[in-house]
């Protein structure tokens, strides 16, 4: 369940990383609309009749098997979702991806093709100075597909209710994928996310509008986290009523 803590402890996981100097920019959609770009198989998850769409900026760090060292440079870039929370099969709420850029070929390239994620290898960068900037950028056949993001973080934001907006939106514990055609779900595990009040100084990106949505309507809200680490842990059918890995 979305929330504050994770849903549950992953005992083998096959991946490690860490996802670092995270931006939330969340905004409301009506659900008729989010509904239209998912699966047959997932519902559209919402809090108090609304959809919710977020675009995350960041740098994934760590990479590495659970088992094995990080893998240098090659385990280090910066990474931007497109996403959205949905209900699975089994009744269990999760991340569902309408974009995923990233700054390495290899994960891009690997990903999209194992679990059937709409990855696309983008030319990224992130800095911090004189404010924190994201920077992406990819060719398509209708155009150039990317952001320019700049945020100014604030102060910290009290744990809260468990299940708050903030906590409601961050606190997801699966992602929907796929595998030869077939729905999987991935579990993920890790602390509790640090919020921080933040504010977008800079907002241009087409990634709403190349994903088929509609301008939003409201402003976001913006959140910022100095970062979590993570384990994710085998891609799964759904099973109803069953025990998470």
């Amino acid at each position: 369940m979305a929330g504050r803590e994770p849903e549950h402890r992953i005992r083998a996981p096959i991946v490690r990383q860490g996802w670092r100097t995270m931006t939330f920019i969340h905004w409301p959609y009506p659900e008729e609309t989010v509904r239209s770009l998912l699966p047959k198989d997932l519902e559209v998850d919402v809090r108090d009749g609304t959809a919710w769409i977020s675009l995350t900026p960041l740098v994934l760090t760590d990479l590495r098997l659970s088992i094995g060292p990080a893998l240098g440079s090659w385990s280090t870039f910066p990474e931007t979702n497109l996403r959205t929370y949905a209900i699975g099969p089994d009744g269990r709420d999760g991340l569902y991806f309408l974009d995923l850029e990233a700054g390495s070929a290899l994960t891009a390239g690997g990903l999209r093709t194992l679990l059937d994620l709409p990855y696309h290898h983008a030319r990224m960068h992130v800095s911090a100075e004189p404010v924190l900037h994201y920077h992406s950028c990819r060719e398509s056949p209708s155009g150039a597909v990317g952001h320019d993001i700049e945020v100014e973080v604030g102060g910290p934001i009290g744990d809260g209710d468990s299940h708050s907006l903030d906590h409601w939106l961050a606190g997801r514990w699966r992602a929907f994928g796929r595998v030869l055609g077939q729905r999987v779900i991935t579990p993920v595990q890790h602390e509790p996310w640090p919020l921080h009040e933040a504010a977008l100084v800079r907002n241009e990106q087409n990634l709403l509008a190349t994903a088929g949505l509609p301008q939003p309507s409201e402003p976001p809200l913006v959140r910022f986290s100095p970062g979590v680490s993570v384990a994710i842990g085998a891609p799964r059918p759904p099973r109803p009523g069953g025990r998470e890995p």
